[in-house]
């Protein structure tokens, strides 16, 4: 009876170490493309604003992520991502937009 419970410990401890293996994979994929912030002035609009942009400048946008103060972070990948996030400054309904990194002082 032990060594049974111990061969169901080591595929159990197996399992987990595949399940953390392959959530990493999948994150570091994602972060690896650039990080948009964007704080809209009425976030009810913000996910068909995105998806209408995104669909026109061909672009396409990870999960969002909120941060402080009502301001979301979104992966982009894509050409256009540049004229996407132009396009994002231009419109009245977004407050800010700007790509996510350090700033040099």
């Amino acid at each position: 009876m032990i060594k049974r419970n111990r061969n169901l410990a080591s595929w159990s401890s197996a399992l987990f170490v595949a399940a953390g293996l392959s959530a990493c994979a999948t994150a570091s994929a994602q972060s690896e493309a650039p990080g948009m912030i964007v704080k809209f002035r009425d976030d009810s609009k913000r996910e068909s604003l995105l998806a209408q942009l995104a669909k026109r400048y061909r672009v396409e946008l990870g999960a969002g992520r909120p941060l402080a103060l009502g301001s979301w972070v979104y992966p982009v990948s894509g050409d256009g991502r540049d004229a996407f996030v132009a396009a994002l400054l231009r419109t009245p309904e977004v407050e800010y937009a700007e790509w996510d990194g350090r700033v040099a002082r």
